[in-house]
């Protein structure tokens, strides 16, 4: 059974504030309505453990992932964005999940102004994926390791992580340097 969305997010915005961070005074955050701060550096994961697989839902500016937040100008602006959507929609090089729990990904998307041939928008733009892994043996899934994703999105200074698992709720900050998740 899917855990369905509205519930992963209606949790995830009451966690929230649990396990909210001090705020910064710098030019790289942004509000932005109910999705909370844009800051630059700083992922979002919202994460749920189902009883067949995981379901991530990522938000990120999208400067932290191919370095600017416009319309591409350039042939190599655009091929940054084509990447870019084909490693979000082709997670598997970014998110690894424990061998033994056996998962695959059952589906994945990636959307943003970025991706629209005709987009006009500049300022400050997210970047929004979901990932649906399917697991043979998800009694065995029991952590999550970003080190794919720091690796290939070097300006992604942090991931903020909300997730709901098997053990209950929980929050951490995913860095470089701590990019696993256990549960």
């Amino acid at each position: 059974m899917r855990l369905p969305l509205l519930t992963l997010c209606l949790a995830a915005a009451l966690a929230q504030p649990a396990f909210a961070h001090g705020t910064q005074d710098d030019h790289d955050e942004h509000e932005h309505g109910s999705l909370g701060a844009h800051v630059h550096g700083e992922s979002h994961l919202d994460m749920a453990q189902t009883d067949t697989g995981l379901e991530l839902q990522w938000r990120s500016p999208a400067a932290d992932l191919v370095g600017f937040e416009h319309a591409p100008r350039s042939q190599a602006e655009k091929d940054a964005v084509a990447a870019l959507r084909q490693a979000l929609e082709n997670p598997q090089a970014l998110v690894k999940l424990p061998a033994a729990a056996e998962c695959k990904l059952a589906e994945a998307t990636a959307v943003s102004p970025l991706f629209a041939a005709d987009t006009k928008t500049s300022g400050h733009l997210d970047v929004e994926a979901s990932m649906s892994f399917s697991c043979s043996k998800p009694a065995a899934l029991d952590s999550l390791d970003l080190t794919g994703w720091f690796a290939h999105f070097p300006n992604s200074h942090s991931v903020e992580v909300q997730a709901i698992v098997a053990s209950g709720q929980q929050g951490a900050e995913l860095t470089a340097k701590q990019p696993q998740l256990k549960w």
